[in-house]
């Protein structure tokens, strides 16, 4: 993308799951002019937290690109979108799993309580606390975020995926 913003960026929604997800969030975060709506779907939001929740296989992927927390702390704290909820501007829905031991609900839910704190308009929707096929998971992402984008005013939005 430019890093200009577009002439119709009150038309341009961003859409993610799973990294896609986190860089829907970092992205409204971080270039908040850009976006008219956002929806991420099972992203994260702290990569700190992140970090200290996962197990050793996920952490040593982690460590692969950020290092360890302690010896590059202003990385994680640049790259984790929690720390710029203030930025945002559009709407944004957020769809996550209550059972994703991958990306862990806690530090969405603390992002998403940052959203309420500041008066910030987003919607929540946490899902499948038990087992679901991959299938179920994709069809409810996709109709969450069907049903969201028009109620945002962007009907004829582009979306970003």
């Amino acid at each position: 993308m430019s890093t200009k913003a577009p002439s119709d960026s009150d038309k341009i929604a961003i859409v993610g799951a799973s990294y896609g997800g986190y860089m829907t969030f970092l992205a409204t975060t971080k270039l908040p002019q850009l976006w008219a709506a956002g929806a991420a779907i099972v992203g994260m939001t702290d990569w700190k937290e992140m970090y200290e929740l996962s197990d050793a296989l996920f952490r040593s992927f982690i460590e692969r690109y950020f290092g360890k927390p302690e010896g590059n702390p202003q990385l994680y704290h640049d790259r984790s979108p929690i720390n710029y909820v203030e930025n945002i501007w559009a709407p944004l829905l957020i769809w996550h799993r209550g059972n994703d031991s991958r990306c862990p609900l806690g530090p969405v839910e603390k992002f998403a309580n940052r959203l309420k704190e500041q008066g910030k308009k987003y919607e929540m929707e946490v899902v499948g606390r038990g087992a679901w096929s991959p299938e179920d998971r994709e069809l409810g992402q996709t109709v969450q975020g069907c049903r969201f984008l028009p109620r945002q005013g962007t009907e004829n939005t582009r979306v970003t995926i």
